[in-house]
């Protein structure tokens, strides 16, 4: 939707298709949108469209910081992990098993997280903090 949206704002036609392409792009491992937006960019520099160019570059810009930022917090407070542990088991996730490892290494945290919340696996106290008394 973010590629689509600023193709659409930079009036490339066929955006829908583009962002699409783009889209099944960043799926695989080691392919990103960065892949095919930033040769785009240099292509249409060279081609002498800075306004496409400079375009393409910041919505690339924009995908990667909410890539980085907002997207572990989403998903974080879907699932109700805390945004460092979701962006954490993503990466681990990604680095060890590729694309597939980027979703279930959070759903494998998840579930560690529950059973240990259920009392099922004892990993770490999940009692609240003692309050003192007054």
């Amino acid at each position: 939707v973010e590629v689509w949206a600023g193709l659409a704002l930079l009036r490339v036609k066929g955006s829908g298709w583009w962002a699409l392409g783009i889209a099944a792009a960043d799926l695989l491992p080691a392919v990103g949108t960065g892949l095919i937006l930033i040769p785009w960019a240099v292509l249409a520099f060279v081609q002498g469209n800075r306004f496409l160019g400079i375009g393409l570059l910041v919505v690339y810009g924009i995908i990667t910081v909410v890539r980085s930022i907002i997207e572990p917090k989403i998903v974080g407070d879907n699932i109700g992990l805390p945004p460092l542990v979701t962006i954490t088991s993503m990466f681990f996730g990604l680095k060890l098993l590729g694309a597939i490892g980027l979703f279930l290494a959070p759903l494998l945290v998840l579930i560690v997280k529950f059973l240990n919340d259920s009392g099922k696996i004892h990993l770490w106290d999940n009692s609240p903090p003692a309050v003192p008394p007054k």
